[in-house]
């Protein structure tokens, strides 16, 4: 059987001529594969025995899924209007509107904890907070949060700090369609 191409690195899956990806095995990909369920799931590793722990686990990792989905699309809208293509940026900016309000209807989800059943397993997790996502601090920046200080509220890794964008030359969607300026001309425009 024909394929399109080898892979591009050893075991991962190629293209077989119309008919789909096969990894280096020849294996077929299939939903499992393609997605990594087995090593998705194995992501849940609570630090208790608490029955809600797991609850509050996949909650916060899904949130952090549609982050990671989010700054991909406010990438996006920043990348269309600098190129003048504002269909494509309200195009975007409506998926992002779809994912916030369904960010705001999870939180449902975890009103289903009771407080009491939140605490036997809150202390534990110490000092960890969901004021240290980075992409949710990435997701303000691109937004158009200006102050470049606020990051260093909120305990984040020198390695996080460097994904989220401070001072002048951080581009953000907002700041950038607002003043009319694309993120080159406001790279440009910084001092120094």
């Amino acid at each position: 059987m024909a394929t399109a191409g080898k892979p591009k690195q050893e075991g991962a899956p190629y293209r077989l001529g119309g008919m789909g990806y096969q990894d280096a095995s020849g294996r077929r990909l299939s939903y499992d594969s393609y997605l990594h369920i087995p090593g998705l799931l194995e992501l849940q590793q609570g630090l208790t025995q608490a029955h809600d722990e797991l609850l509050f686990i996949v909650v916060h990792q899904v949130y952090e899924l549609w982050f990671k989905v989010l700054i991909h699309e406010l990438e996006r809208v920043r990348g269309a209007i600098e190129a003048e293509e504002l269909r494509a940026a309200r195009h975007s900016l409506a998926r992002v509107k779809v994912i916030e309000d369904l960010l705001v209807e999870q939180v449902a989800v975890l009103e289903t904890m009771a407080p009491q059943d939140f605490l036997t397993f809150r202390s534990e997790l110490a000092p960890a907070s969901g004021f240290q996502s980075v992409q949710f601090r990435e997701i303000e920046f691109l937004s158009g949060l200006k102050d470049a200080g606020y990051g260093e509220r909120f305990s984040v890794g020198a390695v996080s700090r460097d994904r989220v964008p401070v001072g002048p030359e951080g581009c953000r969607v907002y700041q950038d369609s607002r003043s009319g300026r694309g993120c080159a001309d406001a790279a440009a425009a910084a001092p120094g």
